[in-house]
């Protein structure tokens, strides 16, 4: 449950269909997940290390902002905004 202003409970909304909330069927994207859980678990330390070197590269260059040290699994979260680009936005956002 979630409550708050008109404002506040729209941009949650767009948030949750952003990080796919709004999904029909999202049980079969989860039966991969879970899958690779039972049947890979020995790749996640082999993902993990890629993952490293991809953000130390990318820490490397000069419009990244990202500190390799705070990756931790395969999940790379990092920062253009040195590089003056920004992401465009769609219609529906």
């Amino acid at each position: 449950m979630l409550a708050g202003s008109h404002a506040f409970i729209k941009d949650a909304r767009r948030l949750k269909h952003l990080f796919g909330g709004a999904m029909r069927q999202a049980g079969i994207i989860a039966a991969a997940g879970v899958y690779a859980l039972e049947h890979h678990v020995a790749r996640l330390a082999e993902d993990h290390a890629h993952a490293n070197m991809l953000a130390q590269s990318l820490a490397a260059l000069p419009a990244v902002s990202l500190n390799p040290t705070d990756v931790e699994t395969n999940i790379i979260i990092f920062d253009v905004e040195a590089s003056g680009r920004e992401a465009k936005r769609s219609a529906n956002a």
